[in-house]
């Protein structure tokens, strides 16, 4: 008997190629690896931006442990200020250094005193000297901090009165101000005697009282200098300083530094260089350089 061949006569049965199966397998193993890199990708990029985010929370942290130190010391220095204050010397003394440092910092020399004692005996920590109305000013740098305390901190309407009557108690001061009128002589070229208040500035003496109104009044409160006059070889801002502490004095003024009808070379030298701005701050600028002029020899120019 004849014997055929497997695949002739089973012809369903031929061997299947394996070509199929391998380019499948390929394939899967290019996503694979694909999504693997994909993965490595994600988890460096998440990496770093943890590591990122991790460094910055810790710098915070820095920054809040430091405040948090700040805070500490700031509150160790209340704490040390209460003490300070809870004293009573010592809450007048720092008051004192306080007060004396403000005033220094903003009032001309001779527009306050320290320590002055009133006509009614009493003494006042600082008295600044002012133009009536309202004329001197008293201030005592120690506040009654016990009244105040008593006086918010009260239950009821009686606790409330009596902390009160104490309150002003410590803070009023009779017969602060008693104007008074003084002769004053103030040489301009020649002797000029008017009997004035205390309380005069000596712009407004020069102004109003003299009718010398080329001294100009700009800000009032002694920055800008228009107002400088020339007093005994020195320039000062007439609207800050009191004409009654000048008796005697030999003050000059603007229309003062003409003689016989001539201006003075530093008149004649800021119209010729054209010095004059809009004209009002000139006179105190003229006055100024003058002063500097003069200032080296001190001698009458």
């Amino acid at each position: 008997m004849q014997t055929l061949p497997p695949d002739i006569r089973y012809p369903f049965f031929r061997p299947l190629t394996p070509i199929g199966f391998t380019c499948e397998t390929k394939g899967l193993e290019s996503s694979l690896a694909n999504l693997s890199d994909r993965l490595n990708v994600r988890l460096t990029d998440q990496t770093a931006q943890t590591t990122k985010e991790l460094s910055e929370m810790h710098k915070r942290l820095a920054v809040i442990d430091a405040a948090q130190k700040n805070i500490l010391e700031l509150t160790q220095q209340v704490s040390g200020l209460q003490n300070i204050l809870s004293n009573k010397q010592a809450r007048g003394s720092f008051g004192e250094v306080q007060l004396e440092s403000i005033i220094k910092d903003i009032l001309s020399e001779n527009s306050y005193s320290f320590q002055h004692t009133l006509s009614n005996g009493k003494r006042v920590d600082c008295l600044v000297k002012m133009p009536g109305p309202p004329g001197n000013i008293c201030i005592d740098s120690k506040f009654p901090l016990e009244a105040w305390r008593s006086f918010i901190e009260s239950e009821n309407q009686d606790e409330r009165s009596d902390a009160l009557k104490r309150l002003k108690i410590d803070t009023y001061v009779e017969d602060i101000v008693v104007p008074t009128q003084k002769v004053i002589q103030i040489r301009n070229g020649k002797k000029i005697s008017k009997e004035i208040s205390d309380h005069t500035l000596l712009s407004v003496f020069l102004r109003d009282i003299l009718n010398l109104t080329g001294t100009h009044i700009g800000c009032d409160t002694s920055q800008c200098g228009a107002c400088v006059v020339h007093v005994d070889g020195k320039s000062i801002k007439s609207c800050t300083a009191l004409a009654a502490d000048l008796n005697g004095s030999k003050v000059k003024t603007i229309e003062g530094l003409v003689k016989n009808g001539k201006m003075h070379p530093m008149q004649e030298a800021f119209k010729k260089l054209h010095g004059l701005q809009c004209g009002f701050c000139t006179p105190g600028m003229v006055t100024v350089s003058y002063t500097h002029l003069t200032l080296p020899t001190n001698r009458e120019v």
